[in-house]
């Protein structure tokens, strides 16, 4: 689950070189509520855990997300990681799963809402070493793979990738998780 902070001009000041958005509302960006619906109705009963990097108010956003089915959260929350570029942030999530243990699916969002970003994905299946695939519109899942439709510029894609996995999802995935 990837937290937007919506910042306000004024509550926007310079740190030590750092960005540091000193309020605004969190909020569970949109293509991470779909991807937790979608993790919940895979999961069949499994375990779902939603993960979030940033500040106090990201646990607000955790909770949230279990209330709308998620097992559980891990809140990644440090001074340390404040003004993290997109690889930092992948490198931190990355760690954190590979600690929670095993794996099939990880599903993020197509990207952020705040800075329109859609590296932190990639960069998580990289540092894992497993297959990515980004745009999901379907998910299936068969014995030890998935089978996707992936949106593209030009239209839609079928493929198949094998797990563990990780997916980013659009907007025509299924509704949000409320």
């Amino acid at each position: 689950v990837l937290v937007k902070q919506i910042p306000r001009g004024e509550d926007l000041e310079m740190i030590d070189g750092r960005l540091r958005r000193t309020s605004g509302d969190a909020e569970v960006n949109a293509f991470c509520r779909r991807a937790n619906a979608k993790a919940v109705e895979l999961a069949e009963g499994g375990e779902v855990v939603v993960f979030s990097m940033g500040p106090p108010g990201a646990e607000d956003a955790l909770r949230e997300m279990i209330a709308c089915g998620a097992t559980r959260g891990v809140h990644l929350c440090n001074m340390d990681f404040a003004g993290s570029d997109t690889l930092a942030t992948a490198k931190a999530l990355a760690v954190a799963i590979v600690k929670e243990g095993s794996f099939d699916l990880v599903l993020c969002g197509l990207n952020s809402l705040d800075a329109d970003t859609g590296q932190v994905g990639p960069e998580v299946a990289e540092l894992l070493g497993v297959p990515f695939a980004v745009g999901a519109t379907t998910i299936e899942v068969r014995a030890n793979e998935l089978k996707l439709t992936l949106e593209t510029d030009e239209g839609f894609d079928s493929v198949e990738i094998c797990l563990p996995a990780v997916v980013s999802v659009t907007e025509r995935l299924c509704d949000p998780s409320k």
